[in-house]
């Protein structure tokens, strides 16, 4: 019996959880995969413990099939932990954000976009920057977040309200021309720039709190798996190592007692050898001696018969 193969793989990813929880954006992949492995692990455990050398150790086997009960059930928090986090992240043109970065990065991309467009016409020159409200910074996010918290989707339906009369009175500063250009800026500045930063503090008084507090169960998650794991571990190498040393023990007092069958075989057959002779030799002698004792009989007959009275010939 070898080491077991899915216990092996489970652990590598158990010590590796929280990589391989942030590698699946999608967790019903990620559970799949871990309830894959445990249904593995179950068939391989299931062929130890039915092996017949286990029997000398029952608490060890009852101590794993609890320790593997409980690391699914840390596994369970684990996931459910993400799962929570995972409201709070999401991919922004092909880069995955928590909502607490992303933030810091949208004030920074709208202040530049700002600065972009108060340039324009303080110089008197037509904007580069994005005009499009449908292709803004807010609708892409707005596109790949959807919060599930009401008063958190409320402020994100009210800063989607502000970016469409943003964008609004943008193109009406990119049409002017002269000073009306710089006063159309000025009136943006006065009426959407302290309500956006102030609509993007509500967004995080919610989200950010929600987000650090998944993230803060998920780590006691992960910390309580893996002093499960190493538990588990632990059992899982005391047991394999027992069964594959009961295994070389057998097979090698398998191998003696084949020689020594092997030997009483030789000496049987070495018996049977013998045994034949003698019985061929006293087969051959029970029928030469009667015969040569009926030819001598014969032979002194005859000899009588041509000499009757003992007469000697002259």
């Amino acid at each position: 019996m070898s080491t077991l193969v899915a216990s092996n793989e489970l652990q590598s990813i158990i010590s590796n959880a929280s990589e391989y929880a942030q590698r699946y954006k999608n967790n019903d992949a990620a559970k799949r995969e871990i309830n894959a492995l445990f249904a593995e692990f179950d068939n391989e455990l299931k062929v130890v413990t039915q092996s017949p050398f286990v029997n000398q150790k029952p608490a060890l086997v009852s101590d794993i099939d609890a320790l593997k009960s409980q690391l699914n059930s840390a596994v369970e928090r684990l996931l459910s932990a993400h799962d929570e986090k995972a409201k709070y992240a999401f991919e922004f043109d092909g880069t995955y954000y928590d909502i607490k970065s992303f933030l810091y990065l949208y004030r920074i991309q709208y202040l530049q976009w700002l600065s972009g467009l108060r340039d324009s016409a303080k110089f008197q020159l037509p904007f580069s920057g994005n005009l499009n409200a449908k292709t803004s910074d807010f609708e892409k996010w707005n596109a790949v977040f959807k919060p599930e918290d009401p008063k958190l989707a409320k402020e994100m339906k009210d800063l989607g309200k502000l970016n469409t009369k943003l964008y609004k009175a943008a193109n009406q500063v990119n049409d002017a021309e002269g000073k009306r250009k710089e006063s159309y800026y000025q009136r943006i500045e006065a009426r959407y720039g302290s309500k956006i930063n102030g609509s993007l503090d509500d967004i995080a008084k919610i989200a950010v709190p929600a987000y650090e507090a998944a993230l803060a169960k998920e780590k006691a998650a992960l910390s309580t798996m893996r002093d499960i794991a190493a538990t588990f571990s632990a059992a899982m190498n005391e047991l394999t190592t027992y069964v594959d040393t009961a295994v070389v023990a057998a097979r090698a007092q398998s191998h003696k007692e084949t020689n020594q069958a092997n030997i009483i075989l030789i000496s049987v057959t070495i018996g049977a050898i013998v045994l034949s002779a003698v019985i061929g030799i006293a087969i051959s002698l029970s029928i030469t001696r009667p015969l040569q004792q009926a030819v001598e009989a014969s032979l002194k007959m005859t000899a009588e018969l041509r000499n009757p009275g003992g007469q000697q010939s002259q």
